[in-house]
């Protein structure tokens, strides 16, 4: 029988001591030597990874566990269609979004306590939006699906929305043919600010339809079966700063790499049972791996540090943000960038003598 060479049975070791670890070592999968080769071969560096990638996504969504969304509608909204290909081609391309801290949030309709049946009222819950204050909105879009009845023929029809709590109108928005089963679109930054900023009360938008032949179109509402991919839907975008574009870094590395590189690893959502994840599908992130130099530090300098000295591997430098669109409840669809996920470019350390 073959006998294992020493130093892979201690490489192995290693491995699965800090991978039983509950602390995430962001330092094993990049402190490895030339026999990284071999274990990439056998998958382990790469299974390490990937769920230090599933922690940190979740740590940094604010979700303590992943939660089964199976079976969601999906609002068949033509410019979340949109989102959903952008953020694809993004993660594809590893490019840097244009807007590197932008979110959005989509929250569907809800019925209000207690609220009697057939009122026109349109209710988004927006008490549990965490870490989400008046002066982020930069725009609040009301989503309303028009659909034709079959009772009536009118050539022109009118919504009428107002603010449920003081029976303000905001909007008399006029539709025609064209627009039956289409969405129509109403900007409601104003009273959504007001909400958040506590400055008013918020029970919801009343909706009224009117038309000249009496019932020739209708609103899709959340109690209607059937219609559950167009019910009503606010879209709340929330703007921060902004970082220009750029491109992955080339220190790739090749079979004969033996110095600090990077190796791409493809992470697909489906595959490791996300379905709360919409967008995008699968996203590259790299792993660091290689010698590097070693480092010489003065011995004085060694004893009378407090700090350990710092161990010399390849480690990333840079990170590209990662745009991901998920469900982050039951009723809501939140598109969000983070940063601290896929590494652009390894390097190694420099300590100053």
């Amino acid at each position: 029988m073959a006998l294992i060479p020493i130093k892979n049975v201690l490489l192995f070791t290693i491995f699965l001591m800090v991978f039983n670890n509950r602390s995430i070592n962001v330092l094993i999968y990049s402190n490895l030597t030339k026999d990284c080769h071999n274990c990439l071969a056998n998958g382990l560096v790469e299974i390490h990874k990937v769920e230090q990638i599933k922690k940190n996504i979740l740590h940094k969504l604010n979700l303590t566990k992943a939660p089964n969304m199976s079976g969601l509608p999906i609002p068949d909204l033509p410019h979340l269609r949109d989102i959903i290909r952008d953020i694809n081609r993004q993660a594809e391309s590893r490019l840097v979004p244009r807007q590197a801290s932008v979110s959005k949030l989509y929250r569907f309709s809800q019925d209000l306590p207690n609220q009697p049946p057939n009122t026109p009222l349109v209710f988004f819950n927006l008490t549990d939006v965490r870490l989400l204050v008046a002066n982020d909105l930069s725009k609040c879009t009301l989503g309303l699906y028009v659909k034709k009845n079959s009772a009536g023929q009118a050539r022109r029809s009118n919504i009428q929305l107002y603010d449920a709590s003081t029976d303000r109108l905001l909007h008399n928005h006029s539709i025609g043919l064209a627009d039956i089963n289409k969405w129509v679109s109403l900007d409601v930054t104003e009273l959504v600010k007001r909400w958040k900023s506590g400055a008013s009360v918020n029970r919801g938008f009343k909706v009224v339809m009117s038309d000249d032949k009496g019932a020739g179109v209708a609103l899709v509402s959340v109690k209607q079966s059937g219609d559950e991919n167009y019910m009503p839907v606010l879209e709340m975008d929330i703007v921060k700063a902004t970082h220009p574009r750029s491109k992955r870094g080339a220190n790739t590395c090749n079979f004969d790499s033996q110095m600090c590189c990077t190796k791409e690893l493809i992470v697909n959502f489906t595959e490791i049972g996300w379905n709360f994840v919409l967008a995008p599908n699968t996203f590259g992130s790299s792993l660091c791996l290689g010698n590097c130099p070693n480092i010489t530090i003065p011995r004085p300098i060694i004893i009378s540090s407090d700090n350990p000295v710092p161990q010399n591997c390849c480690t990333p430098s840079q990170y590209i943000p990662l745009t991901i669109m998920y469900f982050n409840s039951i009723n809501s669809i939140r598109i969000e960038t983070i940063n601290g996920i896929v590494a652009r470019e390894c390097t190694c350390p420099v300590t100053p003598l």
